[in-house]
């Protein structure tokens, strides 16, 4: 009678091994089956692995055996995770992006045992089209003066955007992904109505990771109920696009203020402006097209200036990024209240230390226990 492993939960084998970047062939290879249809009856639930096996992929994947007999939480669906280049996106590298996201959100639940997180404040947009096709130009418009005015946001540049979703209930994690084919994904956590955003960090720019960030809002707010089954229809998945862009740029760039800070319509301009707006010079020149300030001749020609004076990169691109700070604060403070150690973060989180310095960005000397308190009471 063959010996298995109790409770063992195939999704997990799953989640492991594509997070790994690995197919189910290349992992029946290092598991010692000829074939991937051992890989494939783990993962489905048909079979469970022998002892041996375990021990082998405990090894391979560097989780915890705990991690293996935990059940997948509940809504946490990475399947609905919202992505932005996803039409060029290979299937690993999709995959491992919608996993470490459920990850992520599943971390985070784990932590709100222990704290409350910002609650969710958003504005009521109940009055908006659901189908994104029936969304026009002037409900973005009013999406990002909506928006402006529930955070109390003044009609300038905006503060540091991390800082500000994270306090209205955003939770974001970045780090490099090792594709430079897509720059956020991000999803709903139906279980806590909690939005995540993760950042693609192999293209880090401070410019950049703004925009991303606006850009995937929109989707988080407005494509929720989007058809996933035309995602791969050209048409559909631009016209999506082009609404997170168009808001990126309203949300960033209100139509009624950036203008008024140019002083000539070219790239000095442009460059002048930057560090006070805090968007990419490529951005603020989509903005001029959105908004009809330059014509497709004036247009052309400084796309092409563009390229030519700044190939390599926008002047003050070196700008330090913003980082998220809500998971490692929290980890942070639990340990220092003794609410959690080191070891029971081991223990009772299904994550390995690895994962867990991932995403709440600890060094090695977080692990390290505390010197028990030591009183001096007399010296001689």
């Amino acid at each position: 009678m063959k010996v298995g492993t109790p409770g063992f939960q195939g999704a997990r084998l799953k989640q492991a091994r594509i997070a790994l970047g690995l197919t189910q062939e290349s992992l029946a290879l290092m598991l010692g089956y000829k074939d991937a249809q051992s890989v494939s009856a783990m993962e489905n639930g048909k079979d469970s692995p022998s002892p041996e096996v375990m021990q082998r992929i405990l090894s391979l994947t560097r989780h915890p055996m705990h991690f293996f007999v935990t059940p997948l939480p509940e809504g946490i669906d990475e399947s609905e995770a919202l992505f932005r280049s996803m039409r060029s996106l290979d299937e690993i590298a999709k995959g491992r992006a919608e996993v470490n996201l459920s990850w992520l959100a599943e971390y985070a639940q784990y932590l709100s045992k222990f704290v409350d997180f910002p609650k969710l404040n958003i504005p009521d947009f109940s009055d908006f089209p659901r189908d994104p096709m029936l969304i026009t130009d002037e409900h973005i418009r009013l999406a990002a003066d909506r928006l402006r005015s529930h955070w109390g946001l003044h009609r300038g540049p905006l503060p540091n955007l991390i800082n500000l979703l994270e306090s209205n209930g955003f939770i974001i994690h970045g780090e490099p992904f090792e594709s430079h084919k897509w720059d956020a994904i991000s999803f709903w956590d139906k279980a806590t109505n909690t939005p995540f955003i993760l950042l693609n960090l192999d293209k880090p720019s401070y410019f950049r990771l703004r925009y991303n960030l606006l850009h995937e809002l929109f989707h988080l707010l407005f494509h929720i109920y989007a058809d996933r089954d035309m995602r791969d229809v050209k048409a559909y998945e631009r016209e999506l696009e082009r609404q997170a862009h168009l808001f990126a740029g309203e949300f960033a760039l209100p139509h009624d203020s950036f203008p008024a800070d140019l002083f000539a319509d070219n790239l000095d301009a442009l460059r002048i402006v930057k560090s006070k707006w805090k968007m990419s010079i490529a951005a603020m020149l989509h903005r001029l097209e959105d908004l009809g300030i330059l014509d497709k001749t004036k247009s052309a020609k400084m796309w092409a200036n563009l390229k030519r004076r700044w190939r390599d990169g926008e002047p003050l691109d070196d700008h330090p990024l913003e980082e998220p700070t809500i998971i490692n604060s929290t980890v942070k403070m639990l340990k220092e209240h003794n609410v959690i150690t080191p070891h029971s973060l081991l223990s009772d989180s299904v994550f390995p230390q690895e994962t867990q310095e991932r995403f709440a960005k600890m060094g090695d000397d977080f692990w390290l226990a505390d010197a028990p308190a030591l009183k001096i009471h007399k010296l001689y």
